[in-house]
């Protein structure tokens, strides 16, 4: 067995938001169909629940429909 270095740094929460039905019209790379908003909803719920089972503290906000388009596209809370 060998030494394991301690990490820098732990992270023991999280803060993030439900995806924003705007989602679907959000700049993308490639042409093609829009995003499944159920589909990115799912994996949305699916990396909290990650963030969970690695033991962070996670509270996710609710998306409400703003006129401020910036806050309606984020995905992430800074």
């Amino acid at each position: 067995m060998g030494i394991q270095p301690a990490p820098s740094h732990q992270y023991s929460h999280a803060l993030c938001r439900t995806p924003g039905r705007s989602v679907v019209r959000g700049l993308r790379s490639t042409f093609g169909e829009d995003p499944d908003y159920e589909a990115f909803a799912k994996e949305h719920m699916a990396y909290v629940e990650a963030l969970r089972q690695a033991g962070l503290d996670v509270t996710v906000l609710v998306c409400r429909v703003t006129n401020r388009l910036m806050f309606e596209e984020a995905e992430f809370v800074p």
